[in-house]
């Protein structure tokens, strides 16, 4: 895997680590100074394509940390890797002390982020021991914040964009210490989760309005000619100032966007789940994306969602496999709202929906998976709770035989699949006790979730 060449920090480098200079106070207002020198990005941790750094800019990612003959700042050491030889199940390693809701989480480095959802503070959580997590700082908000995604300069500055109802915050977290909402950026159309094109400051703002029709009563109504939903791109090169670059006019408002960037193949993608369809990006150039294919919800499925959408099933996330050949499409039927969800095998609803993309004009349906039925009245489960796909994250197979995802599926908890044949996907571990889980992170052996019931809950991997 190569890198385009940087250099390496090294006269500042014992100034910021004895904290005598702010990354920031050595910069020039609108981008890094010409006479900065630079992090490296080392290679990955894991194979992983979904946080590869985008070759326009290489800055560092979660699993291409920063190296450098000077110093890095502490927090930016990976947390150590679990010792996992063979994948048989989930191990709920601890709770996070203090926490007990979370909207999502983002990591970078031994810090993790969990947002505040409907709460008045957001927590920064000290990982590098995972099995003894514990909170570094908290910051107050504005607004409700739900997802996050980290943004590492190479200078040494951090940041993470937290998405809001109206749009998404920049966090400073160059002291993770004493963060702070830097600016706060309300876009026309609101907001719902953003994505960070991985290692640039390219943000894209998932407002989640779908083709701009009425939602998602209306969903059905919204033909692909018809649609006129757009997708904002910021240019975050000054955190404080960021710069519309365009309204992307995809036609649809995503749910979220997920990213798969191969630099040896020259072959970078976004997928955007656009409530009414699927879309995957060329995004070579970060700031100008080009739609490759809009696949419906959930096309081919004989008695289910097609490009006629039922009541309140939508393309909520999706990713590519390893490999960059298979698409992964989750429905979160009912918004997450409507209980129970998953209501069996047989029954495609809020399920995983699995896509030849080897040709990707030309998707074909493979299967779908379900955890089956949620059982709402088990102790200590949330009987409103859904059961539904949301957000999860491949799981790499030391062995390299299987390809793996652990999705979190709200009151089901997380659910680690085997898709290695995504005709039959298989589930492998499920772990729920008293869950609601909207996301599941895999990070170096462990499982990292944010849970709107409990927190951070940290699996390892058995």
């Amino acid at each position: 895997m190569s890198f385009r060449p940087v250099l390496a920090l090294l006269a500042i480098a014992p100034l910021l680590a004895a904290g005598c200079v702010a990354p920031s106070a050595i910069l020039n207002k609108n981008s890094v100074a010409p006479d900065l020198a630079l992090l490296p990005s080392a290679t990955s941790l894991w194979p992983d394509h979904e946080n590869e750094p985008h070759p326009s800019y290489g800055w560092p990612t979660l699993t291409h940390p920063a190296t450098s003959t000077g110093e890095v700042p502490a927090f930016w050491k990976p947390i150590p890797e679990a010792n996992v030889t063979k994948i048989t199940g989930l191990k709920h390693i601890t709770a996070t002390p203090g926490i007990t809701k979370g909207a999502g989480i983002a990591l970078f480095g031994s810090l993790a982020l969990v947002p505040a959802d409907s709460g008045k503070d957001s927590y920064v959580v000290d990982i590098s021991n995972p099995e003894k997590p514990t909170i570094l700082s908290t910051y107050p908000v504005n607004n409700s914040e739900r997802g996050a995604a980290f943004m590492p300069f190479p200078d040494g500055r951090l940041y993470a964009i937290v998405a809001t109802g109206p749009g998404f915050d920049v966090v400073n977290l160059t002291d993770p210490r004493n963060p702070y909402v830097l600016t706060d950026v309300k876009p026309l159309t609101g907001g719902h989760k953003v994505g960070v094109v991985p290692g640039t400051p390219i943000v894209y703002n998932a407002n989640s309005n779908g083709g701009g029709g009425p939602l998602p009563l209306g969903a059905a109504a919204v033909l692909e000619s018809q649609a006129a939903g757009v997708t904002e791109i910021y240019d975050l090169s000054d955190p404080a100032s960021p710069v519309l670059v365009q309204n992307f006019k995809n036609g649809y408002g995503c749910h979220h966007i997920f990213f798969w960037i191969d630099e040896t193949k020259d072959k970078e993608r976004a997928i955007c789940p656009g409530i009414q369809m699927t879309q995957i990006w060329d995004i070579k150039d970060p700031k100008d994306p080009k739609v490759i294919v809009s696949i419906p919800v959930h096309y081919g499925v004989a008695g289910g969602p097609s490009a006629s959408i039922p009541l309140m099933a939508f393309s909520h996330f999706g990713i590519l496999d390893e490999k960059g050949e298979q698409l992964i499409v989750g429905d979160e039927m009912g918004g997450g709202g409507v209980p129970p969800g998953c209501t069996a095998p047989g029954a495609p609803t809020g399920a995983l929906w699995f896509y030849d993309v080897k040709d990707e004009k030309n998707p074909k349906l493979e299967g779908w998976f379900s955890p089956g039925t949620f059982l709402a009245s088990k102790p200590g489960n949330d009987p409103m709770a859904s059961c539904t796909a949301h957000h999860g994250r491949l799981v790499p197979d030391p062995e390299g035989k299987r390809q793996l995802i652990a999705m979190a599926f709200y009151g089901a908890g997380t659910v680690l699949v085997d898709f290695t044949d995504p005709m039959m996907p298989q589930l492998v571990d499920q772990w729920d006790d008293g869950t609601n889980t909207w996301e599941a992170w895999y990070y170096n052996g462990y499982i990292f979730t944010g849970d709107l019931a409990r927190g951070m809950d940290i699996l390892k991997l058995r």
